[in-house]
């Protein structure tokens, strides 16, 4: 059978690592082109969000100016002037051929004046800006800072061609990027320089001399879709289109790794993948399929027992179901028939004792109690210790004490969550070995028990809590019965009496007490296991009597006495 086990195991591994092997060969590179593909979809998707930012950001400053221009006259600067992202404003109009200021007006920057701005306009093609649209252009840097100048027409009921032009930092141009790493995120205008990058860099600076910026700028491209390769070998691929009524442009570019390096991590992430089947697979077989195996092992050796087995005297009769043993103990048998004594009966197998007391370490059954209250501890940010209880070994059934203190440790802890005060909550767990017993004192700081109260919390179905139809006040009565069952002791009192807060409660057990519990238990089984004497109830036909006899001869008496132990009822809350 363990030879068995092996082989399936070692042929399922196989099978997991080839189907792998086959699926990797198949579709790694079948992966790599369709990564390409949707990258350049998602860069197709990037660069419409980014066009619909710039517009709705250029047509912000558009909208800022106009209100700056309605307000402004004679060069007297107006609130909404000062409270305007631009640090300049002037108002142009056509006249004899050119353009002629009718007001200018600075927030203080002696680089900002009306002849330097005189001297930019003569290069911007303002005769060609229709309606609505805007044009952007770097008109300087100053105190480390470059600044951009958005002109837009304004509407007069006159024929005569008017202008307003606004001068503002880059920073003031409202987008912000939050790209991923292998993002290049730009905006530039006609000229190559850059109003919005992902990158921190310096905002303003040229960008002609980057791949995508100069495809689209020297060839006089509106949108351009392209791969290239970097001076670093790496290759990218970008996206790049003009932004409606401005001079603006937007490009995305991302790196595409998908070459030797990207089939690479895809092979280790996928021999990772198979070695973890391959682990979990040992792992089913070894702890699940193995005891199997070992299980249909045992039927096959039973159902060849059995085979093997005699039949009775006559050789095709099955064996009775009744022990010869327990015919003697027939109400109508006389007394001056013996019974078959049931210790005459063929020993069978041993079956295996009910669980009884064991040695148990208290400090792990009381560990165990708190790990049920820890996130309610954690909550309620109450400091639980544990001292006293590394050398105390107690003869008792693990999970009945286990919810016994559970039961005690719930009202501590309910009532530590109930303080309205901010002083610290704690639960102190102490134990001691006396001279002839075991000690444990459990006391918190909590809300306390009144004094008409302290003589009933033990009752039960007493509770001081709002059950809402829940049958509630059993559990300190479980509790206590578990601890006497042991020969111990439970004591509540109110921590007031020492002039503090909260409660106490004092448990004690005899250190032999657990012992004497279970030889009392062992004589009870014995006691329950001896056979009753039948009582005369007269005597039977005889031909019933001679068949009973007969019977007795034939069957089999190998039926074992099975030991009853007292059952011990644990009751919820």
């Amino acid at each position: 059978m363990r030879n068995q086990t092996l082989k399936t195991v070692i042929f399922s591994s196989l099978a997991i690592i080839a189907l792998a092997l086959a699926w990797g060969f198949r579709q790694i590179p079948a992966q790599a082109d369709l990564a390409k593909a949707s990258l350049k979809n998602s860069l197709e998707q990037e660069i419409l969000a980014l066009n619909g930012a710039v517009k709705a950001s250029s047509e912000a400053l558009q909208f800022k100016l106009l209100d700056v221009l309605k307000a402004e006259g004679n060069d007297h600067s107006t609130r909404a002037f000062q409270e305007s992202p631009f640090l300049a404003a002037s108002l142009l109009e056509w006249e004899q051929n050119q353009w002629k200021p009718q007001w200018f007006s600075t927030k203080g920057k002696e680089e900002i004046t009306q002849a330097r701005l005189l001297e930019l306009i003569r290069e911007w093609p303002l005769a060609r800006l229709n309606g609505g649209e805007s044009y952007f252009s770097k008109v300087g840097d100053f105190q480390g800072q470059a600044y951009f100048a958005v002109a837009t027409p304004v509407r007069r009921p006159s024929a005569v061609p008017m202008i307003g032009i606004g001068i503002f930092p880059a920073s003031q141009f409202g987008l912000l990027f939050s790209a991923e790493s292998s993002r290049e995120v730009r905006v530039f205008d006609e000229k190559g320089f850059a109003l919005a990058l992902s990158r921190p860099s310096y905002l303003g600076a040229s960008v002609r001399s980057e791949t995508l910026p100069q495809e689209i700028l020297e060839n006089g491209e509106v949108s351009y879709r392209g791969d290239w390769r970097n001076e670093r070998g790496e290759n990218f691929s970008g996206v790049a289109s003009r932004v409606p009524n401005t001079n603006l442009f937007s490009a995305v570019e991302s790196k595409v790794d998908f070459g030797g390096q990207w089939k690479v991590r895809a092979w280790l992430y996928l021999l990772l993948i198979t070695a973890g089947a391959v682990g979990l697979n040992w792992w089913l077989f070894s702890m699940l399929l193995k005891p199997l195996f070992e299980e249909l092992r045992l039927s096959e050796v039973r159902r060849e027992q059995l085979q093997r087995a005699p039949l009775g005297e006559a050789g095709t009769e099955p064996r009775s179901v009744l022990p010869a043993a327990k015919l003697g103990q027939l109400d109508f048998i006389e007394d001056s028939q013996p019974a078959v004594p049931a210790a005459a009966a063929v020993p069978a197998a041993a079956e295996p004792e009910p669980a009884g007391p064991v040695e148990i370490s208290l400090e792990s059954v009381v560990k165990a109690a708190l790990r049920s209250f820890e996130s309610r501890l954690k909550a309620s940010r109450i400091d639980a210790k544990v001292t006293g209880l590394e050398t105390l070994d107690l003869a008792a059934d693990p999970l009945q004490m286990q919810t016994a203190l559970e039961e005690i440790l719930k009202n501590s802890v309910e009532a530590l969550e109930a303080k309205e005060d901010d002083s610290p909550r704690v639960l102190n767990l102490r134990g001691a070995k006396l001279s002839d017993r075991y000690r444990l004192l459990i006391e918190d700081n909590g809300i306390g028990v009144s004094a008409e109260n302290l003589a009933k919390v033990f009752d039960p179905f007493f509770s001081t809590k709002d059950s809402e139809g829940v049958s509630r006040g059993l559990g300190l009565n479980v509790a206590r019965r578990v601890i006497e069952e042991l020969s111990g002791s439970v004591r509540l009192s109110n921590r007031a009496e020492i002039g503090m807060t909260g409660t106490r409660v004092d448990i004690e057990w005899p250190i032999d007490a657990a012992r004497q519990a279970a030889s009392d238990e062992e004589e009870d089984e014995m006691i329950m296991q001896e056979p009753k004497p039948s009582s005369k109830r007269g005597q039977a036909p005889a031909g019933v009597r001679e068949a009973l006899q007969q019977l007795a001869s034939e069957i089999d008496n190998d039926w074992p006495e099975i030991a009853i132990r007292k059952p011990k009822v644990r009751m919820l809350d």
